[in-house]
Order: structure tokens, then C-alpha cells, then sequence
């Protein structure tokens, strides 16, 4: 099984700002649209693993459920789901290694890892194989961090790194194993 992240960041490696929001992420000018790589990446995954609080924050905003895989929410609280969401969304819990055996007995061979605090928890259990990452160009100076400290450190070999609407630096990454 093969676990990977694709996320945004500040250049001081904040995902949301100190009130957890997330307008940062839209203020650079994207005439075209781009999807910035979003659309070929999650076109390698068959499931998106996130963490409560990015489901929360996803589910609050006023657009449609923008996911077409299934989406594993990480919680030990009940999830209300709409009746699109009832057909994609599963709520899991346990360690890492607990989670990701399910994930296996479900199926599930390409994940898309998301959400800081599980994020933090995969990387620090290992479980991480590669890493795509967007600096948008903004210190926020506050606000959650995508990285926690670890036990031991992690090695990674750049794979690719290019600019994006002249001003986005995103960068992937492969896990050194």
C-alpha cells in the first residue's frame, strides 16, 4: 500500500491561519483555473484517509462534496452525513497501523493522506511515501504546522519541483527508504 500527501502550505509551513481558515490558499491570481496538479494526482489514488477536523471544515463550506473517491474520515465521534456523503464517506479509527489494515482489508492500494494531525501521524509512524507540497509565498506566523516533531528523521529524494502562476513553488518529494 502506497500512502501520499498533497497539500499546501505557508513559507513558514502553516496549512490554515492562527483562526484555522484557509482564504490564503485563494489569493493568488489563478486566471485560468489551474488545478495546480490536484486533478492528475488524485487520478493515482483510490481513497482519501482525512482527519475529523479537515472533514469538518470541508463538509461546513457551501459547495458540493467535492470528492468522487471514497474518503475515509479518521474519528471517534459520529459523523452526520448527507445522503451524497453516505455513499463515499466512512468513519475508522485506531493507530496508524490499525487503520491502515482496514484500508487493505477494504481495498484500498493508493491513499491520499490528508489533514495536519493526520498528516503528523503517518509521518511519524513512517507511513508516508511520497509528498507533494505547494508553498504559497505568505508567512502567516501562525496557525497549525503541517510538520510535528518526530523521533527520528526522515530522508527524502526530491523528485520534481516547478513554479506555478509565477508564484507557487510546489515541490514532490519520495520517501528514502
Amino acid at each position: 500500500m502506497r500512502q501520499h500527501v498533497f497539500i499546501a502550505t505557508s513559507l513558514d509551513g502553516r496549512i490554515a491561519d492562527g483562526n484555522n481558515g484557509l482564504d490564503f490558499l485563494q489569493q493568488t491570481p489563478n486566471p485560468t483555473g489551474d488545478d495546480l496538479g490536484y486533478g492528475d494526482f488524485i487520478a493515482t489514488v483510490d481513497a482519501i484517509v482525512m482527519g475529523r477536523n479537515t472533514y469538518d471544515v470541508v463538509a461546513a463550506m457551501d459547495i458540493d462534496w467535492p470528492y468522487r473517491i471514497p474518503v475515509v474520515v479518521l474519528t471517534n465521534r459520529p459523523l452526520t452525513l448527507t445522503e451524497e456523503q453516505q455513499q463515499q464517506v466512512r468513519p475508522c479509527c485506531g493507530s496508524v497501523a490499525e487503520v491502515m489494515a482496514q484500508m487493505s482489508d477494504w481495498g484500498y492500494h493508493s491513499l491520499y493522506i490528508d489533514g495536519g494531525q493526520i498528516v503528523q501521524q503517518f509521518l511519524a509512524a513512517d507511513c508516508i511515501d511520497s509528498l507533494t507540497i505547494t508553498q504559497i509565498p505568505v508567512v502567516l506566523g501562525q496557525g497549525p504546522q503541517l510538520f510535528a516533531e518526530l523521533t527520528q528523521p526522515l530522508w527524502w529524494q526530491l523528485e520534481h519541483s516547478q513554479v506555478l502562476l509565477e508564484q507557487l513553488v510546489q515541490t514532490r518529494y519520495r520517501r528514502q527508504r
